[in-house]
């Protein structure tokens, strides 16, 4: 039998084959917004589940914990259909630290010719590709919520050789830039949430 498609693809239209990023301010209710999905499971970075009732929560300590735990997800017996990520931002500093400590770098920075940057790009990658394909044990398709915090960032613009503040600001996810720029790019759904003055 080949490999080639013998047919078109069918549309995924339900909820659980999206990747969503929520991203705002803090006590915006990004992580009560996640916690409204269909059984969610949060891998929390941070203590953001503390004062909410009713949602199961596994402290993740570092990179390779964080490993062990999508793999248990992908394994074990279990009845969840979400899995949260709270924070996203924590999770790519853990990314950071595990490359340092795999190639004794003290600073990603240290790894010559760009080697640092490149080997953290590519577990970062690895590791939110991973995530969005998630499996439960029956092979179902896991909905996977990405939360982080946001930023401003000065708008510049470049006059000649000079480059200058225009003095506007764009709100954006609190990634660094090449994180956030392959985090963007994985998910299908990207949300800001806000709190207004009737909440």
């Amino acid at each position: 039998m080949g490999i080639l498609p013998t047919s078109a693809v069918v549309p995924k239209n339900t909820m659980e084959w999206l990747c969503w990023l929520f991203y705002g301010p803090p006590a915006a209710g990004k992580t009560t917004l996640a916690s409204q999905c269909p059984k969610p499971l949060f891998l929390a970075t941070e203590p953001g589940t503390a004062l909410i009732s009713g949602v199961s929560s596994i402290d993740v300590t570092d990179w390779d914990h964080m490993d062990e735990i999508i793999s248990a997800i992908e394994t074990e017996p279990h009845g969840y259909a979400t899995v949260v990520v709270d924070t996203v931002d924590i999770l790519y500093q853990m990314c950071l630290r595990h490359v340092c400590d795999q190639h004794g770098w003290k600073d990603i920075g240290d790894g010559a010719f760009g080697k640092g940057w490149r080997a953290l790009e590519l577990a970062w990658t690895e590791r939110i590709v991973r995530l969005r394909n998630l499996r439960n044990a029956k092979g179902q398709k896991l909905l996977i919520v990405l939360i982080s915090h946001e930023r401003q960032e000065m708008i510049r613009v470049r006059r000649g050789s000079t480059e200058m503040d225009t003095g506007r600001y764009k709100i954006t996810s609190a990634l660094p830039g090449k994180g956030r720029g392959i985090l963007h790019a994985q998910v299908d759904m990207v949300i800001r949430c806000e709190m207004n003055e009737k909440n």
